[in-house]
Protein backbone atom coordinates (compact mmCIF):
# COMPACT_ATOMS: atom_id res chain seq x y z
CA UNK A 1 0.00 0.00 0.00
CA UNK A 2 1.02 3.62 -0.51
CA UNK A 3 0.48 6.73 1.59
CA UNK A 4 -2.09 9.02 0.08
CA UNK A 5 -0.79 12.21 1.62
CA UNK A 6 2.63 13.56 2.55
CA UNK A 7 3.56 15.25 5.78
CA UNK A 8 4.43 18.92 5.92
CA UNK A 9 6.07 21.20 8.49
CA UNK A 10 2.76 22.99 9.14
CA UNK A 11 0.33 22.19 11.95
CA UNK A 12 -1.52 19.40 10.18
CA UNK A 13 -0.50 16.12 8.60
CA UNK A 14 -1.94 17.08 5.24
CA UNK A 15 0.00 20.05 3.86
CA UNK A 16 -2.03 23.18 4.59
CA UNK A 17 -1.75 26.90 5.01
CA UNK A 18 -3.36 28.52 8.05
CA UNK A 19 -4.46 31.95 6.94
CA UNK A 20 -5.61 34.81 9.21
CA UNK A 21 -8.79 36.62 8.26
CA UNK A 22 -8.08 39.60 5.99
CA UNK A 23 -9.51 43.05 6.62
CA UNK A 24 -10.82 43.36 3.07
CA UNK A 25 -12.57 40.63 1.10
CA UNK A 26 -13.38 40.68 -2.61
CA UNK A 27 -16.52 39.03 -3.92
CA UNK A 28 -16.22 35.84 -5.93
CA UNK A 29 -16.95 36.15 -9.65
CA UNK A 30 -20.11 34.46 -10.89
CA UNK A 31 -19.29 31.17 -12.56
CA UNK A 32 -21.55 29.05 -14.76
CA UNK A 33 -22.40 25.50 -13.72
CA UNK A 34 -24.00 22.49 -15.34
CA UNK A 35 -26.25 22.00 -12.32
CA UNK A 36 -28.44 24.10 -10.05
CA UNK A 37 -27.26 27.60 -9.20
CA UNK A 38 -26.91 26.26 -5.65
CA UNK A 39 -24.62 23.40 -6.63
CA UNK A 40 -21.17 23.10 -5.17
CA UNK A 41 -18.88 24.28 -7.98
CA UNK A 42 -15.29 23.11 -8.19
CA UNK A 43 -13.24 25.02 -10.74
CA UNK A 44 -10.17 23.00 -11.76
CA UNK A 45 -6.92 24.34 -13.17
CA UNK A 46 -4.44 21.85 -14.59
CA UNK A 47 -0.70 22.19 -14.39
CA UNK A 48 1.99 20.62 -16.55
CA UNK A 49 2.10 16.84 -16.45
CA UNK A 50 -1.67 16.32 -16.07
CA UNK A 51 -2.58 14.57 -19.32
CA UNK A 52 -5.88 14.69 -21.20
CA UNK A 53 -7.08 11.32 -19.85
CA UNK A 54 -6.34 12.34 -16.27
CA UNK A 55 -8.06 15.69 -16.82
CA UNK A 56 -11.17 13.90 -18.08
CA UNK A 57 -11.26 11.67 -14.99
CA UNK A 58 -10.82 14.64 -12.66
CA UNK A 59 -13.55 16.58 -14.48
CA UNK A 60 -15.91 13.62 -14.02
CA UNK A 61 -15.13 13.54 -10.31
CA UNK A 62 -15.69 17.31 -10.07
CA UNK A 63 -19.07 16.95 -11.80
CA UNK A 64 -20.05 14.29 -9.28
CA UNK A 65 -19.47 16.61 -6.34
CA UNK A 66 -21.44 19.39 -8.03
CA UNK A 67 -24.46 17.11 -8.28
CA UNK A 68 -24.01 15.58 -4.83
CA UNK A 69 -23.90 18.76 -2.73
CA UNK A 70 -26.37 21.62 -2.94
CA UNK A 71 -24.26 24.47 -1.55
CA UNK A 72 -23.68 27.78 -3.39
CA UNK A 73 -19.92 27.48 -2.95
CA UNK A 74 -17.20 27.89 -5.58
CA UNK A 75 -13.92 26.13 -4.82
CA UNK A 76 -10.80 26.68 -6.92
CA UNK A 77 -8.29 23.84 -7.11
CA UNK A 78 -5.08 23.49 -9.07
CA UNK A 79 -4.21 19.90 -10.01
CA UNK A 80 -0.59 19.16 -10.76
CA UNK A 81 1.98 16.39 -11.12
CA UNK A 82 4.60 15.45 -8.53
CA UNK A 83 7.35 12.83 -8.55
CA UNK A 84 7.12 11.39 -5.02
CA UNK A 85 4.42 9.96 -2.77
CA UNK A 86 1.00 9.27 -4.23
CA UNK A 87 -1.30 12.24 -3.65
CA UNK A 88 -1.43 15.30 -1.44
CA UNK A 89 -3.49 18.43 -0.93
CA UNK A 90 -2.32 21.81 0.32
CA UNK A 91 -5.30 23.80 1.56
CA UNK A 92 -5.95 27.12 3.30
CA UNK A 93 -7.55 26.88 6.75
CA UNK A 94 -8.96 29.88 8.62
CA UNK A 95 -9.21 30.33 12.41
CA UNK A 96 -12.66 31.69 13.24
CA UNK A 97 -14.82 32.02 16.34
CA UNK A 98 -16.03 28.62 17.51
CA UNK A 99 -19.43 29.81 18.77
CA UNK A 100 -20.16 31.73 15.57
CA UNK A 101 -19.32 28.79 13.31
CA UNK A 102 -21.30 26.32 15.42
CA UNK A 103 -24.37 28.56 15.43
CA UNK A 104 -24.22 28.65 11.65
CA UNK A 105 -23.59 24.90 11.40
CA UNK A 106 -26.66 24.18 13.55
CA UNK A 107 -28.80 26.54 11.49
CA UNK A 108 -27.57 24.81 8.32
CA UNK A 109 -28.59 21.32 9.50
CA UNK A 110 -31.02 19.74 7.03
CA UNK A 111 -30.45 15.98 6.98
CA UNK A 112 -31.05 13.17 9.45
CA UNK A 113 -27.28 12.84 9.79
CA UNK A 114 -27.05 16.54 10.66
CA UNK A 115 -29.71 16.20 13.34
CA UNK A 116 -27.96 13.20 14.88
CA UNK A 117 -24.58 14.92 14.73
CA UNK A 118 -25.77 18.17 16.28
CA UNK A 119 -27.52 16.33 19.11
CA UNK A 120 -24.10 14.96 20.11
CA UNK A 121 -22.50 18.43 20.28
CA UNK A 122 -23.52 20.60 23.25
CA UNK A 123 -24.42 24.22 22.64
CA UNK A 124 -22.11 26.91 23.93
CA UNK A 125 -18.59 25.80 24.75
CA UNK A 126 -16.27 23.60 22.73
CA UNK A 127 -16.71 19.99 23.96
CA UNK A 128 -13.19 18.90 22.94
CA UNK A 129 -11.55 19.33 26.33
CA UNK A 130 -8.01 18.65 25.13
CA UNK A 131 -8.04 21.52 22.59
CA UNK A 132 -5.76 24.20 24.03
CA UNK A 133 -7.49 26.93 21.99
CA UNK A 134 -11.18 26.17 22.64
CA UNK A 135 -12.53 29.53 21.41
CA UNK A 136 -11.52 29.05 17.77
CA UNK A 137 -12.09 26.45 15.10
CA UNK A 138 -10.07 26.05 11.89
CA UNK A 139 -12.24 25.76 8.78
CA UNK A 140 -11.76 25.67 5.04
CA UNK A 141 -13.22 28.54 3.05
CA UNK A 142 -15.66 26.09 1.45
CA UNK A 143 -17.00 25.09 4.87
CA UNK A 144 -17.37 28.69 5.97
CA UNK A 145 -19.26 29.70 2.82
CA UNK A 146 -21.45 26.57 3.00
CA UNK A 147 -22.81 27.62 6.40
CA UNK A 148 -23.20 31.29 5.47
CA UNK A 149 -19.88 32.73 6.64
CA UNK A 150 -18.67 34.06 3.31
CA UNK A 151 -16.35 36.78 4.53
CA UNK A 152 -13.07 34.97 3.94
CA UNK A 153 -10.38 35.66 1.38
CA UNK A 154 -11.41 34.58 -2.12
CA UNK A 155 -8.58 33.05 -4.20
CA UNK A 156 -8.46 34.27 -7.77
CA UNK A 157 -8.10 30.79 -9.29
CA UNK A 158 -5.29 32.00 -11.53
CA UNK A 159 -2.32 32.65 -9.28
CA UNK A 160 -3.95 31.55 -6.03
CA UNK A 161 -6.35 28.72 -5.23
CA UNK A 162 -8.27 27.27 -2.29
CA UNK A 163 -6.02 24.26 -2.64
CA UNK A 164 -3.32 22.65 -4.75
CA UNK A 165 -3.71 18.89 -5.26
CA UNK A 166 -0.71 16.94 -6.49
CA UNK A 167 -0.55 13.40 -7.88
CA UNK A 168 2.35 11.10 -8.69
CA UNK A 169 1.05 10.08 -12.11
CA UNK A 170 3.97 7.68 -12.59
CA UNK A 171 2.25 5.17 -10.31
CA UNK A 172 -1.39 6.01 -11.10
CA UNK A 173 -3.95 4.58 -13.53
CA UNK A 174 -5.52 7.74 -15.02
CA UNK A 175 -8.79 5.99 -15.94
CA UNK A 176 -10.87 2.99 -14.94
CA UNK A 177 -11.63 2.04 -18.52
CA UNK A 178 -9.53 -0.16 -20.78
CA UNK A 179 -6.41 -1.83 -19.40
CA UNK A 180 -5.87 -1.14 -15.69
CA UNK A 181 -2.41 -1.88 -14.30
CA UNK A 182 -2.99 -3.83 -11.06
CA UNK A 183 0.30 -2.52 -9.67
CA UNK A 184 -0.80 1.12 -9.98
CA UNK A 185 -3.29 3.23 -8.05
CA UNK A 186 -6.71 4.54 -9.04
CA UNK A 187 -6.87 8.25 -9.94
CA UNK A 188 -10.61 8.57 -9.33
CA UNK A 189 -10.48 7.47 -5.70
CA UNK A 190 -7.28 9.46 -5.01
CA UNK A 191 -8.88 12.61 -6.47
CA UNK A 192 -11.97 12.06 -4.33
CA UNK A 193 -9.79 11.53 -1.27
CA UNK A 194 -7.97 14.82 -1.77
CA UNK A 195 -11.10 16.81 -2.67
CA UNK A 196 -12.76 15.57 0.52
CA UNK A 197 -9.84 17.04 2.43
CA UNK A 198 -10.04 20.32 0.52
CA UNK A 199 -13.71 20.57 1.49
CA UNK A 200 -13.10 19.83 5.15
CA UNK A 201 -12.47 16.27 6.35
CA UNK A 202 -8.93 16.97 7.64
CA UNK A 203 -8.37 16.48 11.36
CA UNK A 204 -6.02 18.76 13.27
CA UNK A 205 -4.84 16.08 15.72
CA UNK A 206 -2.50 16.67 17.48
CA UNK A 207 -2.81 20.46 17.06
CA UNK A 208 -4.17 23.10 19.41
CA UNK A 209 -7.32 24.14 17.54
CA UNK A 210 -9.97 21.68 16.40
CA UNK A 211 -11.49 21.44 12.96
CA UNK A 212 -15.19 20.60 12.48
CA UNK A 213 -14.54 16.90 11.81
CA UNK A 214 -12.78 16.65 15.19
CA UNK A 215 -16.14 17.11 16.91
CA UNK A 216 -16.97 13.59 15.74
CA UNK A 217 -13.74 11.85 16.67
CA UNK A 218 -14.14 9.37 19.55
CA UNK A 219 -12.15 6.73 21.40
CA UNK A 220 -15.23 5.37 23.25
CA UNK A 221 -18.91 6.31 23.63
CA UNK A 222 -19.02 9.80 25.08
CA UNK A 223 -15.22 10.16 24.98
CA UNK A 224 -13.79 12.46 22.32
CA UNK A 225 -10.21 11.92 21.18
CA UNK A 226 -7.98 14.83 20.22
CA UNK A 227 -4.78 14.26 22.16
CA UNK A 228 -2.49 11.98 20.15
CA UNK A 229 -2.04 10.78 16.59
CA UNK A 230 -1.71 7.19 17.81
CA UNK A 231 -5.07 7.07 19.64
CA UNK A 232 -7.37 4.32 18.34
CA UNK A 233 -10.05 6.85 17.43
CA UNK A 234 -13.03 6.49 15.13
CA UNK A 235 -15.63 8.62 13.33
CA UNK A 236 -19.04 8.72 15.01
CA UNK A 237 -21.94 11.14 14.65
CA UNK A 238 -24.03 9.77 17.54
CA UNK A 239 -21.80 10.51 20.50
CA UNK A 240 -19.41 7.65 19.91
CA UNK A 241 -22.02 4.89 20.00
CA UNK A 242 -21.68 3.90 16.34
CA UNK A 243 -18.23 3.46 14.82
CA UNK A 244 -18.57 4.58 11.19
CA UNK A 245 -14.87 4.18 10.36
CA UNK A 246 -11.68 3.77 12.35
CA UNK A 247 -9.14 6.57 12.02
CA UNK A 248 -5.52 6.01 11.03
CA UNK A 249 -3.38 5.68 14.15
CA UNK A 250 -0.29 4.10 12.60
CA UNK A 251 1.96 7.01 13.53
CA UNK A 252 2.43 8.00 9.88
CA UNK A 253 -0.03 9.41 7.37
CA UNK A 254 -2.92 11.75 8.13
CA UNK A 255 -4.79 11.43 11.43
CA UNK A 256 -8.03 12.42 9.70
CA UNK A 257 -7.79 9.54 7.22
CA UNK A 258 -9.23 6.10 7.84
CA UNK A 259 -7.37 2.96 8.84
CA UNK A 260 -6.97 0.00 6.49
CA UNK A 261 -9.61 -2.29 7.98
CA UNK A 262 -11.55 -1.90 4.70
CA UNK A 263 -10.63 -0.51 1.28
CA UNK A 264 -12.13 2.99 1.33
CA UNK A 265 -11.61 6.27 -0.50
CA UNK A 266 -10.44 8.07 2.63
CA UNK A 267 -7.90 5.50 3.81
CA UNK A 268 -4.49 6.86 4.79
CA UNK A 269 -2.81 4.33 2.51
CA UNK A 270 -3.89 3.49 -1.03
CA UNK A 271 -4.39 -0.02 -2.37
CA UNK A 272 -2.98 -0.75 -5.86
CA UNK A 273 -5.45 -1.92 -8.45
CA UNK A 274 -8.46 -0.95 -6.30
CA UNK A 275 -10.50 0.62 -9.10
CA UNK A 276 -13.92 -0.31 -7.69
CA UNK A 277 -13.75 1.58 -4.38
CA UNK A 278 -16.59 4.11 -4.00
CA UNK A 279 -17.47 6.98 -1.71
CA UNK A 280 -19.49 5.93 1.32
CA UNK A 281 -19.05 7.22 4.86
CA UNK A 282 -17.03 10.09 3.38
CA UNK A 283 -20.31 11.62 2.18
CA UNK A 284 -21.72 11.48 5.71
CA UNK A 285 -18.57 13.14 7.04
CA UNK A 286 -18.93 16.04 4.59
CA UNK A 287 -22.64 16.30 5.36
CA UNK A 288 -22.13 16.85 9.10
CA UNK A 289 -19.29 19.39 8.74
CA UNK A 290 -21.33 21.86 6.72
CA UNK A 291 -22.33 20.55 3.28
CA UNK A 292 -25.89 19.87 2.16
CA UNK A 293 -26.66 16.75 0.18
CA UNK A 294 -28.68 17.60 -2.92
CA UNK A 295 -31.64 15.86 -4.46
CA UNK A 296 -30.42 15.89 -8.09
CA UNK A 297 -32.65 16.57 -11.04
CA UNK A 298 -33.15 13.49 -13.25
CA UNK A 299 -30.89 14.84 -15.98
CA UNK A 300 -28.02 15.34 -13.56
CA UNK A 301 -28.41 12.05 -11.72
CA UNK A 302 -26.49 9.80 -14.10
CA UNK A 303 -23.74 12.39 -14.43
CA UNK A 304 -23.47 12.47 -10.65
CA UNK A 305 -23.20 8.69 -10.55
CA UNK A 306 -20.56 8.70 -13.28
CA UNK A 307 -18.51 11.37 -11.56
CA UNK A 308 -18.59 9.51 -8.25
CA UNK A 309 -17.80 6.17 -9.84
CA UNK A 310 -21.11 4.56 -8.91
CA UNK A 311 -22.35 3.65 -12.38
CA UNK A 312 -19.49 1.24 -12.95
CA UNK A 313 -20.02 -0.26 -9.52
CA UNK A 314 -23.69 -0.86 -10.21
CA UNK A 315 -22.87 -2.45 -13.55
CA UNK A 316 -20.30 -4.75 -11.98
CA UNK A 317 -22.72 -5.83 -9.28
CA UNK A 318 -25.40 -6.59 -11.83
CA UNK A 319 -23.05 -8.67 -13.94
CA UNK A 320 -21.53 -10.56 -11.01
Amino acid sequence: MQRLTDSSPCDCATPCWRKPLPALVTAAAALGASFSANALTIVPTFGAGVGATAQATINDVVAGYSALFDDPVTVTIKFENMTGGLGQSSTYFYPIDYADFMARLRADATSAADSTAMSSVPTGTNPVASATDPTHIDVTRAQAVAVGLGGLFTPDGVTDWDSVISFNFGIINPTRTGTVDPAKYDLQSIAQHEINEVLGTVSNVPGSTIRPIDLFRYSAPGVRSFAAATDAAYLSIDGGVTNLAGYNHSGSGDTGDFDSALVRVQNAFGTPGASTVQLGVEITALDVVGFTQAVPEPGAYLLMLAGLGVVGGLARRRSA
